[in-house]
């Protein structure tokens, strides 16, 4: 089974271009410079992924991201 890290807590939409608010919990500003994808629980277990497509600095615990909506169902159990 693959372990993976609580990165936050998607908290709201931000404009026009599909970005959203992503709360973080590194303890650091943070732009996910070397994360290619983000997995979202949808469910208990069950974790969608999604590619990150643009990610920039908000504050230091807030990121605004993009991601793509291409995504396939994954169980991780």
């Amino acid at each position: 089974m693959a372990s993976y890290l609580k990165l936050g807590k998607i908290v709201s939409v931000h404009g026009l271009k599909g970005e959203l608010v992503l709360t973080h919990t590194l303890g650091k500003s943070s732009t996910l410079k070397n994360l290619e994808v983000l997995y979202v629980e949808e469910k208990k277990d069950k974790l969608l992924p999604y590619f990150i497509q643009t990610a920039r600095k908000k504050t230091v615990t807030e990121i605004f991201i993009q991601l793509d909506r291409k995504s396939t169902r994954l169980n991780s159990s």
